[in-house]
């Protein structure tokens, strides 16, 4: 999938294709967050943005006659681009949401989202049967081999007695599973508050239940919204966070839910829970809603504020990584190195490599040297034989094909601010590096400033050698 964003914030132009691992760089405040949580927003929302696929007259016909046929062809294929333009103007109405923004903020902004249509949509089947909360079966929904027809029928009793609301809800689902897997990734964002997340994750949810007993206390008069009476009961209180951001926390208050179970990856290939650990220096256990830290070697459990911020910063991903984990998923990780120290980013980004190879999506942004670089040893590696990468203490699924990798940066650069400009001038833009003919590339954001620290150091030295004689 490829996305073209204009007049996103700061930035004037940012295309970039999602790749198997993606790679976003640039300095402080060049926009490489609102890029990354944009695409976020776009990818969770996508079914709220595409509702349309089932309109008035499906449910009407299924209610009136208890069957209702849909061609996907005419109703997904025909229409792909329009379809994808579609979602990208409904999006571009929510991003202020997603991205915490005043109302009106994205206005100006464009989307133009390129993606290729599902392949072998014909050859695909689907079943489900909607039950009543008896298990009695109500609606069928089908789709045969060979077929391009998505068949609903009502299974018993009369049709009519099914609010069509709630057959638009059979319908849709089944609709968007067809449409768009294998185009939309499930994705999973691992933000920059991850560790205030981690660390005040009970006193956010004590904040909930307080606010929910508060509203529950107060007459409430039809007359008042639910914002009008948060800012009775709490006016300072704002629920203006950034879309990834409200999703990290409820994660993290969702302990309880995924507790004893283990995640679709980490099933098949356990290893990669072994090289997550030794990034982590030790291990997570969750009792009765709660989270502690064992460190290797060492029998005493911890509790997480008695835990160093390494480790609150990497619960999102361990839990993501143990309990949801599943091939194909998009896992977007803002800043991996938050908190790490070199050594720990060098593994972070073996683990980045071993999760491509394991089948993962992977995009993050980052400001670590260490991590572009050994990213950039995992590529040479990749045109290597693995006894070469052994032999240097690689394992044989940290080397990378370098055609999976796409790396981006974020700077100013000299362009024209839109088609009508006659001049060119400075603006921020997020850019592909291509790749150099030994399949890595240079990260010039980063050389430039170990350079001249570099340089200046060699001055010093000079200055101390000749002060010395």
């Amino acid at each position: 999938m490829e996305l073209k964003f204009r007049h996103l914030g700061a930035l004037t132009d940012a295309c970039i294709a999602i790749g198997d691992l993606t790679l976003i760089c640039g300095r402080n405040n060049t926009g490489k967050t609102y890029v990354a949580y944009s695409i976020y927003g776009l990818l969770k929302l996508w079914p709220a943005l595409s509702t349309w696929l089932i309109d008035d007259a499906d449910t009407a016909r299924l209610a009136d006659t208890g069957s209702v046929e849909i061609d996907l062809g005419e109703r997904i294929l025909a229409p792909w681009q329009d379809n994808l333009a579609r979602i990208a103007t409904e999006y571009r109405k929510a991003l202020a949401g997603v991205l915490a923004a005043e109302e009106g903020r994205f206005d100006a902004t464009e989307l133009t989202i390129a993606a290729p249509p599902p392949g072998g949509l014909v050859s695909r089947e689907f079943a489900h049967t909607y039950q009543r909360p008896d298990a009695t079966p109500m609606v069928s929904v089908t789709k045969a081999h060979s077929s391009m027809s998505l068949v609903a029928s009502l299974v018993d009793g009369d049709p009519k007695a099914i609010p069509q609301p709630v057959l638009r809800d059979m319908l849709l689902p089944a609709v968007q599973s067809l449409a768009f897997s294998g185009v939309v990734p499930r994705v999973v964002m691992i933000s920059t508050e991850r560790t205030g997340a981690a660390t005040f994750r009970n006193e956010l949810n004590f904040t909930r239940t307080r606010l929910i007993e508060a509203l529950s206390s107060v007459e409430t008069s039809k007359r008042l919204e639910p914002k009008q009476l948060l800012s009775i009961l709490i006016p300072e209180f704002s629920p203006r966070y950034p879309l990834p951001v409200r999703d990290e926390v409820d994660r993290m208050n969702q302990v309880d839910a995924v507790q004893g179970s283990q995640g679709e990856l980490i099933t098949a290939m356990l290893e990669l829970l072994t090289g997550f650990e030794e990034l982590l220096g030790g291990r997570y256990h969750v009792s009765r809603g709660s989270v502690y830290f064992q460190p290797a070697g060492r029998s005493p459990k911890l509790a997480l504020n008695e835990s160093s911020s390494s480790v609150r910063s990497l619960l999102g991903l361990g839990l993501y990584l143990r309990h949801q984990a599943r091939t194909g998923d998009l896992l977007m990780i803002d800043e991996p190195e938050l908190n790490l120290h070199p050594a720990s980013q060098v593994l972070m980004a073996r683990l980045l490599a071993r999760l491509v190879n394991a089948g993962l999506k992977v995009l993050v942004t980052t400001h670590s040297d260490y991590i572009a670089k050994e990213l950039n040893t995992m590529l040479l590696l990749g045109s290597t034989e693995v006894e070469v990468a052994e032999r240097l203490g690689y394992k044989s699924d940290e080397r990378l094909d370098a055609g999976r990798a796409r790396v981006y940066v974020a700077g100013e650069q000299s362009v024209k601010r839109n088609a009508e400009a006659k001049r060119r001038s400075r603006h921020l833009v997020l850019s592909a590096v291509q790749p150099l003919p030994d399949a890595s590339f240079e990260f010039l954001s980063f050389d430039e400033t170990i350079n001249e620290m570099n340089a200046r150091q060699d001055q010093i030295l000079d200055h101390l050698d000749d002060a010395a004689d």
